[in-house]
């Protein structure tokens, strides 16, 4: 994963070039159940997305940029622009189903897909 400051993510939202799907990891240190997420199995399970990492302690403004106020969050980017809402969740199997319903390039993206995940 890719560490992310809030210039990298500005950046990274008004790239022409942006990877297709890009999902952005809000965690700390300190963080409980951000300690208990398996970033290796998470990672794994979708092998075509560009990963990010940002650190509210380093970077504490681009999770409100993002929208969020609480850790663990996830936030989905397609073509560089947010594809919903950020999932919160320290839950591996939760992650990977959210991850499961991101649209795949070149494949029609569902509209809901992603909110639907999150229940």
């Amino acid at each position: 994963m890719s560490p992310l400051s809030q210039e990298d993510l500005e950046k990274l939202l008004k790239e022409p070039n942006a990877p297709f799907l890009a999902v952005l990891y809000f965690t700390a240190n300190w963080c409980g159940p951000c300690k208990r997420v398996n970033l290796q199995r998470v990672t794994q399970f979708r092998k075509d997305i560009a990963w990010y990492v940002c650190d509210v302690d380093t970077n504490p403004y681009s999770l409100g940029y993002c929208g969020g106020k609480q850790i663990p969050s996830w936030l989905a980017l397609v073509d560089g622009k947010p594809a919903g809402p950020l999932l919160v969740s320290g839950e591996d199997a939760a992650i990977c189903k959210w991850l499961s319903v991101l649209p795949i390039e070149g494949t029609p993206i569902k509209k809901g897909a992603i909110a639907i995940a999150k229940q």
